[in-house]
């Protein structure tokens, strides 16, 4: 952690099923992220929790189409 970080903006609720994917879960109190003491960054992902939302193929815009 950082003694001196203060504030982030942090997209919160973007997705309904954002509070099952970490472990444990994110706790903000008061409207602070508490960090957690496991190792690393303190979470893990839920692995069944991605694998239902995971994307086998993506793509880009067609930069051919954009303006300039």
């Amino acid at each position: 952690t950082l003694r001196n970080f203060y504030i982030l903006e942090y997209a919160w609720g973007e997705v309904d099923w954002r509070a099952q994917l970490l472990e444990p879960a994110e706790r903000i109190e008061d409207g602070y992220l508490i960090v957690s003491d496991e190792p690393g960054l303190g979470h893990r992902l839920n692995p069944a929790l991605v694998s239902q939302h995971r994307v086998e193929q993506a793509s880009t815009a067609d930069s051919s189409k954009a303006r300039v």
